[in-house]
């Protein structure tokens, strides 16, 4: 049976070495995660504008169709009375 030395092993852990490395390197850039975050917090106040806007039109959407299904049901009425 042969033993295995452990500078044989070491070849085999540079790759998941090189991995770990590379995220922490992404992570300790402080000035990279800053700018991170405010790129983030703009898209979500973008994202947050977007949705407003969508929801206001809707509304205004709503009432129009509310107002105008008044308007005709009053207009119904009207001509119901005139007759």
């Amino acid at each position: 049976m042969q033993k295995l030395s452990l500078s044989k092993c070491l070849p085999l852990c540079r790759p998941v070495n090189a991995m770990v490395g590379k995220k922490r390197g992404v992570q300790a850039k402080c000035s990279d995660v800053q700018k991170a975050r405010e790129v983030m917090a703009r898209r979500r106040a973008a994202e947050a504008e977007a949705k407003a806007q969508a929801l206001a039109a809707e509304l205004r959407w709503e009432c129009r169709v509310t107002f105008q299904a008044a308007i005709q049901a009053l207009q119904c009425q009207c001509g119901s009375l005139q007759q």
